[in-house]
Formats: C-alpha cells, sequence, structure tokens
C-alpha cells in the first residue's frame, strides 16, 4: 500500500518519470532511458525499507547560498521572507505534505515500517514465526494500513506549487543512483557560483531583481552573457547542463553518459575562474595617478 501511495503521489502531483519533455538533440543524446521488459519504473523496483526513505527522510529544500545573498541584497527587514528560512531545516515528505491531512506523525509510522521490516526478513529468509510474531505482523501491518488509506483517500486533497513539485522531483533523483546524485550536487553548485558572480558583476538593483526571481537561473545566464562576463560558449552548456539536469530530475529512468558529468565539472571550474578574477581585481594596486590624488587628499 506504500508502494501505491508513492505512486500515485508521484503521478498525480508530480508527474515524475512518466512524462516526455522535448530537449535539444544533443542533450537528448547524452542521457539514455534504462530499458526494462518488465515494464517497470524505479519506484517498483524499489526495495521495502527504502520506500520508507521517500516518505520519512528528511531534507532542506532550500539554498543556503542564495538565501544569503537575498539576505545581504535585502534593503529592510520585511523584505526577509521566514518561509524561505524555515525551508532550511531538514524535513521529510510525510511532515510536508501527508501530516496535514492525516492524524499521525511521522514517527508513528517510520518505526511501524521498520518494524515490519524485521519480520518480513524473517519470513522471506524462511524462518519460523511463533504466534506472538505472527500477532505482531496482523497488528502492525493493520496499523500502517489504516494510515495510508487515510492518506490514499485524502491525497487530491494536497496542493504543491510548481517549487515544491521541483523539490520533492530533485530529491527523489538523488537517490535513484549515485551519478543522478553527482550531476544534482555538482549543478546546485553552479547555481550559487551564479549567484555570487551576478553579486559581483552586476549593480547592486539587478542581482537583486533577479536573485528574488526563484527561476533566476537562466535570466542570471542571460544577464551575464549580456554583460559580457561569461562567454557564449560557456552559456550554452549551462543550458545544456539545466537540461539534463530537468532530465534525470523528471525521468527517473534516465541514464547519464559519463561526458555530462565531465562537462559540469568543466563549468563549475569556468566559474569559478570568473569569480575569482573578481577577488584578484578588487586587490590590485591602484594606478598611479589614483595613487598621487589619494596622497595629495591624504
Amino acid at each position: 500500500m506504500m508502494r501505491k501511495l508513492i505512486t500515485k503521489f508521484m503521478l498525480t502531483k508530480i508527474g515524475l518519470g512518466w512524462t516526455k519533455e522535448a530537449v535539444p538533440r544533443e542533450v537528448s543524446e547524452s542521457i539514455k532511458t534504462k530499458k526494462n521488459t518488465a515494464g517497470n519504473n524505479y519506484l517498483f523496483e524499489t526495495d521495502f525499507i527504502q520506500l520508507s526513505d521517500f516518505l520519512f527522510k528528511p531534507y532542506s529544500t532550500a539554498s543556503s547560498s542564495k538565501l544569503m545573498e537575498k539576505v545581504r541584497s535585502a534593503l529592510s527587514a520585511s523584505e526577509i521572507n521566514i518561509d524561505e528560512l524555515k525551508e532550511l531545516v531538514p524535513t521529510s515528505n510525510w511532515e510536508r505534505y501527508f501530516q496535514p491531512i492525516v492524524s499521525c506523525k511521522s514517527e508513528y509510522l517510520q518505526t511501524r515500517w521498520a518494524k515490519l521490516y524485521e519480520l518480513r526478513c524473517l519470513v522471506a529468509h524462511n524462518n519460523f514465526i511463533g504466534h506472538d510474531e505472527f500477532d505482531n505482523i496482523l497488528k502492525i501491518s493493520g496499523e500502517v494500513k489504516e494510515k495510508l488509506g487515510e492518506a490514499l483517500s485524502k491525497l487530491d486533497s494536497i496542493y504543491m506549487s510548481p517549487e515544491q513539485k521541483e523539490e520533492v522531483a530533485e530529491n527523489i533523483a538523488t537517490t535513484v543512483n549515485s551519478t543522478h546524485a553527482e550531476l544534482i550536487s555538482i549543478w546546485i553548485s553552479i547555481q550559487q557560483l551564479l549567484i555570487e558572480t551576478a553579486m559581483n558583476a552586476l549593480n547592486h538593483e539587478q542581482a537583486r531583481k533577479l536573485i528574488k526571481n526563484k527561476t533566476s537561473t537562466r535570466l542570471i545566464i542571460d544577464k551575464l552573457v549580456e554583460e559580457g562576463v561569461v562567454s557564449s560558449e560557456l552559456a550554452q552548456e549551462l543550458v545544456k547542463l539545466q537540461l539534463s539536469r530537468d532530465i534525470i530530475v523528471h525521468n527517473v529512468d534516465a541514464e547519464l553518459n559519463d561526458s555530462v558529468l565531465i562537462t559540469a565539472d568543466w563549468v563549475k571550474h569556468e566559474l569559478i575562474e570568473i569569480l575569482e578574477s573578481f577577488d584578484e581585481a578588487a586587490t590590485l594596486p591602484l594606478p598611479d595617478s589614483l595613487s598621487d590624488v589619494k596622497d595629495l587628499a591624504g
């Protein structure tokens, strides 16, 4: 029933892994989809105990770097969004989306699911179980089934913003395999580097407007190209990387080509060099003429 709940949640609320998006050919060629003759998807193949990670494993949805830049660029305390600050606190999907509609805390289900897993392993490994274990299986499974059934019946009442859908999809993608997790991690670093570059390269008001926008990555890239900070070649690679990230987030059966990670690493280091160039420029000695003026003024 938990698998059914998660699958229905992903289908009706997220659309994860069951939608196809139009992407440039050079991007799609770097990513292939697993061929599964049985027609099973990632959630079907997920192990019993790992299913609980989807519902109960806490994760943060906020970029600390982006929030810090928002705080830095804010002109007054009223521009600081407390809800965005709260996003730094790791929270599970159950707490975010199911606890408000089901009279059950995550700890109640998580402990029972873990116990069921232990009992399931006894049965799966052909161990003998006594009356106590059997009664325990019936009792715990009944308690879990009741709460999951309640969640299923109230699933339609869950509202998710586009940003929340993206957060859940990204969290799922990081659990598929280490390659997906690595690309997502690098992409998050790239986003943070782009924000820091914008804060250094653009005037305060321009950077502030871009960073306030939750979907600002593409806008930042375009603006940095316009200002001559980022080359067109680097911008093209950034856009392709963003599309690659979107594919693996929205299609959990996608497999990355190794070249994508190599490119991502190169892009990250290029941005680091650009950012370091601002630090170097800030520490350069003043021209003689300006030094003379300062001496006279002193």
